[in-house]
């Protein structure tokens, strides 16, 4: 059988054709499986991503939380330093200035506080315990959230007391 120069042309036609779908088709294959290996890489890299990204969020909102937080006195410590070394005396006077500065700060903000004022409070000022008067000088005062102060009591009579002369130099 002799086949036509055009049947010959057209089998070479068709057998081309098939032979370039067949390398189109190996090589789109190839670039699919390289699409898909770098999609999978993008989405693992998304996941870690998003996870980084959430775990920084809820890092800024702890840390806003904090710097919310308001910081409050929440405890106010008193030392008291009396001339005389009664116990029951300066303990019962530490009570009475704590239970005043405490009504006077506890619970307040401690920017809102002037560190300035607070010794002021109490400076100068009378407590009255088991019936003795003593007057208050605020030395030192530390203000966090706990206020600490150390103050120095003098029992009303003696601060009215002249000062004592020197023995012997009677003239």
């Amino acid at each position: 059988m002799t086949c036509s120069p055009i049947l010959r042309l057209l089998a070479a036609l068709i057998t081309g054709a098939i032979l370039g779908a067949a390398g189109m088709t190996a090589l789109t294959g190839r670039q699919i499986n390289h699409l898909q290996t770098q999609n999978t890489r993008y989405l693992d890299q998304i996941s870690t991503l998003t996870q980084e990204t959430n775990t920084a969020k809820e890092k800024v909102a702890a840390l806003q939380k904090r710097a919310d937080h308001k910081h409050q006195v929440t405890k106010v410590t008193v030392q008291v330093t009396l001339r005389e070394p009664d116990e029951l005396t300066r303990l019962a006077l530490e009570k009475e200035i704590r239970r005043y500065l405490e009504k006077q700060f506890l619970q307040r903000e401690i920017n809102s506080l002037d560190p300035l004022v607070i010794p002021e409070v109490v400076d100068e000022r009378t407590f009255t315990v088991e019936g003795e008067s003593y007057r208050v000088k605020a030395l030192t005062t530390l203000v966090s959230e706990t206020i600490i102060m150390h103050v120095e009591a003098i029992k009303e009579a003696e601060k009215n007391l002249p000062a004592m002369e020197p023995v012997g130099n009677n003239p």
